[in-house]
């Protein structure tokens, strides 16, 4: 198996035809080059590696589902692989409290990634009213975008 990392493109497969490409940004570049580096099948031992499932299973959900989310909330100039590989992998510390709070985390993950987006990026982190934290206004506001949120995939921890 070839590999070879430029910092946009990820290629892992039996052949360097075999490729996927990803764009990743700055914080993730020395996470990926690393994976690169790790990745030595072989000659042909094993099937292409799944850049988004390195990054996180909760990934391959937003990839197929963010879309929908935002389209029900009418936020459809966003560019959401943008987001979820530049800001899709921050919520690992929230997990627990998300859990707790009976929400999952890939539904946690996608309101994360709305608290980018005009209008909600005015209501969280830096306001005109002091510091809101993101964790917070996901869990205060599940109730309001559980509606627009496709089921959580049953596989996902």
């Amino acid at each position: 198996m070839t590999s070879a990392y430029d910092g946009n493109l990820i290629i892992l497969g039996p052949s360097r035809r075999s490729f996927m490409r990803r764009s990743v940004s700055e914080r993730n570049r020395s996470y990926m080059q690393r994976l690169v580096e790790l990745v030595d099948f072989g000659p042909s031992k094993a099937p292409p590696l799944r850049v988004g499932r390195a990054l996180g299973p909760h990934h391959e959900w937003l990839e197929e589902n963010l879309a929908i989310f935002f389209r029900g909330l009418g936020q459809m100039r966003v560019d959401r692989a943008a987001l979820i590989s530049d800001h899709g992998n921050k919520c690992e510390p929230f997990r627990e409290k998300w859990d707790a709070a009976g929400i999952p985390f890939c539904h946690g993950v996608a309101i994360y990634l709305l608290s980018y987006t005009y209008p909600y990026n005015t209501q969280v982190r830096e306001t005109k009213d002091g510091w809101s934290d993101v964790e917070t206004w996901v869990m205060n506001n599940y109730a309001k975008f559980r509606g627009y949120l496709p089921p959580p995939d049953p596989i996902l921890p």
